[in-house]
């Protein structure tokens, strides 16, 4: 288990108590198809949001169940960025009164923005329209409300936080670095950059919870602004050039695409879909290996409860979250990550958090059965006697010459004479032709029967025929010994592969 910093006080000198989760109620609150919710309020009565720090002794910290109220505000937050314990479910009661006022400032100024909009309201500062007590805002936070035990409470709190976040009238996000920024103060750049280094922008837990809100809140210094109004700042800057946020692009539009629910559009196709939410993945990380399986289920809406089973082997995990997806595109083969050590899985990277983990989309799906993943690419066999050097050279039948040239430039691979495939993305063509040279893969036979060929993945490289301009050039000058080319067999366009 990883080790974070121990949750502290929101001001130096203060020292208020522990407030700690009953498990029990809260487990029964789970079991009842409900979520724990907080309420923080003075001595049992209305909560005064304009009271700047209220004295943590006569406070009163309630839990319910999300069932008897009308509304509740989930954070979204990084543990290491100081409201985490993975050890018990506790945060000092300071904390506490601190996210209840941010909960009840939220639903203020939403309330606030929707009065401005419609032009009830005008040139009116928004703190004039807070009343000076009104029932507070319950929120939900996981540190408190998300059992660390008995396990069977700890695994029904994972299952219900797509329930959680998309439950919440809003998501509000707390990161210390986005949080020093003053929004009406700041240069657009500033925004951008403080969103871009937030850790909350990168972690693999947030992606998930971002995708499912209703409503997503950003929290600053002065106030919470909404993610959308940030990325048409965004949006701004690019449109007019800007050169800091070209250079944030692809990871900023790939987000927005999520949180603005495009994904889930019923034009959107399960293979843009796919597409769109791999790449997304590249930017963000987790901590504990075994919960990347975990975040993919609950942002996809996969079966939780199979991921769950699979514990801390991480490996079965995403073996697991691989046989749930709906659309596999057959271009995975070519990925360079590395691979799940499970039979059958040879094919599939071990995580989705690898910038190299799809290289490139394909139209089609490949189809995973019993003994692998079967695709159709071109490819030919070929007999290697010998241990190559990095760049295997061969022809076919036809004379024409070939070349793989491995990106790992190592032969562990090579256990003997044996037969091997060499499968492309697309047709080989000649690098001095319009056409660029294709990713590889270097592959053990197995067995063939019929049109099916089933193979092992052993290398990753590229592959190109050589052209006749190329041999002239590459002779010219030298006193190279041209080896015997290995004579392949070239195979159909969409020959039929079994990747095990």
């Amino acid at each position: 288990m990883m080790t974070y910093p121990e949750p502290g006080h929101v001001i130096d000198g203060c020292d208020c108590a522990w407030f700690e989760l009953d498990v029990g109620k809260a487990h029964d609150i789970l079991l009842g198809g409900s979520l724990p919710v907080i309420l923080v309020a003075n001595d049992g009565e209305r909560w005064k949001p304009r009271v700047e720090h209220s004295d943590p002794v006569h406070l009163n910290v309630t839990i319910k169940a999300s069932d008897m109220v009308s509304n509740y505000v989930a954070f979204s937050h990084v543990w290491s960025d100081g409201l985490g314990n993975p050890h018990s479910n506790r945060l000092r009661v300071c904390q506490l009164a601190q996210l209840q006022k941010l909960a009840s400032g939220i639903e203020h100024q939403k309330i606030f923005s929707e009065m401005s909009a419609c032009g009830i309201i005008s040139n009116c500062p928004e703190w004039f329209f807070v009343p000076d007590s009104e029932p507070p805002t319950p929120f939900w936070i996981d540190t408190i409300c998300c059992p660390t035990h008995p396990p069977e409470a700890k695994d029904l709190g994972i299952k219900t936080l797509q329930q959680t976040y998309r439950g919440a009238g809003s998501v509000l996000v707390l990161d210390s670095y986005i949080q020093r920024g003053v929004f009406q103060e700041i240069g657009d750049q500033e925004i951008l950059l403080r969103l871009e280094c937030s850790r909350w922008m990168h972690r693999l837990w947030t992606l998930q919870e971002g995708i499912l809100a209703k409503e997503l809140f950003l929290q600053f210094n002065d106030g919470p602004v909404g993610y959308f109004d940030v990325f048409r700042r965004f949006k701004n800057l690019v449109d007019q050039g800007d050169v800091v946020a070209r250079n944030l692009l692809t990871n900023f539009f790939l987000t927005n695409k999520i949180f603005s629910k495009e994904l889930f559009k019923p034009e959107m196709s399960t293979q843009a879909a796919s597409s769109i939410l791999y790449r997304t993945l590249h930017y963000r990380s987790t901590t504990v290996k075994s919960d990347e399986a975990i975040c993919i289920a609950n942002t996809l809406g996969l079966d939780i409860e199979r991921v769950l089973q699979a514990g801390k082997d991480s490996q079965l995990a995403m073996s697991i979250i691989w046989k749930l997806l709906p659309h596999i595109d057959s271009c995975i083969i070519f990925s360079t990550t590395p691979k799940l050590q499970i039979p059958g899985f040879g094919w599939a990277p071990e995580t989705f958090l690898d910038p190299d983990g799809f290289p490139e989309n394909s139209t089609e799906a490949g189809t995973l059965t019993h003994d692998g993943f079967e695709v159709r690419f071109p490819g030919f066999l070929l007999r290697i006697e010998s241990a190559p050097s990095g760049v295997l050279e061969y022809k076919d039948r036809g004379n024409n010459r070939y070349t793989y040239r491995s990106y790992a430039k190592a032969t562990n691979w090579f256990q003997g004479a044996d037969t091997f495939a060499i499968i492309a993305r697309r047709p080989l063509a000649s690098q001095i032709a319009s056409k660029p040279t294709q990713r590889c893969i270097l592959a053990r036979v197995k067995s063939q029967e019929d049109r099916l060929i089933s193979v092992e993945i052993v290398d990753h490289g590229r592959g190109w025929q050589i052209g006749a301009k190329e041999v002239d050039e590459s002779a010219r000058g030298t006193e190279v010994v041209v080896e015997e080319h290995s004579l392949a067999t070239r195979l159909p366009d969409r020959q039929i592969w079994c990747i095990m």
